[in-house]
């Protein structure tokens, strides 16, 4: 079979599960195939293994029952860098990448210490660390696997130097250290909410009944960690604004606003070690 047929073939088996069944079918084949997708369309005449056409089956097959296509592709794109990703990882989102690029902000070109709770894949931290070459960072997180996936991003972008990695949640984090900036995308989903979640790990996004119940742990510990008149970026759900900010103020910090994202939606809260 051509590879025109089987990208036409894989489109449509994926058209009632993805938004980009077509964009999804070519990011696939190129792998599979070990072709740059942007040149899928140039050899679209040549002939597709019968392995290969079995492997796109049982990829629309894993699709239509809900598995996320960056667990089959391996990676995922935020800020611009392939991040590797697999199950049990959460998968970046591209909201969070505003996160960055306000702290990056934040810092003014400064060379700082960085503290990522929750660090997940890196995508956050690590992101970071590669656009502010002179910062050093430590990653948490109570996932062992996310830890892991964390310390070969890093390697596989040159930051291993400038990075550590250890597993432990953040009340039982002990360092000698102090930061200049604490980040996390924290759990912050509603419990209600993940009743359909199957592959996702349930720990980086169940938030508890109303989603709130990591943040006061979070702000106390966060301000323990900071050097005076360091700085603080939490992302949090778009009903959560006014109570973040209430919380970050009753805890010490000073100058506390909320940050909208790109869809103008309340997503961050940041405040300044008083």
């Amino acid at each position: 079979m051509k590879l025109r047929e089987v990208l036409r073939n894989l489109g449509r088996d994926l058209k009632d599960t993805s938004d980009s069944p077509f964009l999804e079918s070519e990011l696939f084949l190129s792998v599979h195939l070990g072709i740059k997708k942007e040149d899928i369309y140039f050899m679209e005449n040549i002939e597709v293994q019968e392995d290969v056409i079995l492997q796109a089956k049982e990829f629309a097959k894993k699709r239509n029952n809900g598995y996320p296509f960056f667990y089959i592709y391996g990676k995922r794109e935020f800020f611009g860098i392939n991040f590797k990703v697999c199950q049990g990882v959460f998968i970046p989102r591209p909201e969070t990448e505003v996160l960055v690029e306000y702290a990056l902000d934040c810092i003014k070109g400064k060379e700082v210490q960085i503290l990522d709770i929750g660090v997940g894949s890196g995508c956050i931290l690590l992101s970071f660390l590669h656009e502010s070459k002179g910062s050093r960072g430590v990653g948490i997180d109570i996932s062992q696997l996310a830890c892991n996936t964390t310390i070969e991003n890093a390697k596989n972008l040159g930051l291993s130097e400038r990075v550590e990695v250890f597993v432990s949640d953040l009340r039982g984090f002990t360092t000698l250290s102090k930061f200049d900036l604490v980040v996390s995308n924290p759990p912050y989903v509603k419990r209600k909410n993940l009743l359909s979640l199957k592959f996702e790990p349930r720990e980086a996004l169940d938030g508890g009944e109303d989603g709130f119940d990591l943040y006061p742990a979070l702000v106390k510990r966060s301000f323990e960690l900071l050097h005076p008149d360091g700085i603080a970026i939490f992302e949090i759900d778009s009903d959560m604004g006014e109570r973040a900010l209430r919380l970050m103020e009753l805890n010490g910090f000073k100058d506390v606003e909320v940050i909208r994202d790109l869809a103008n939606m309340n997503r961050f809260i940041k405040g300044v070690r008083s």
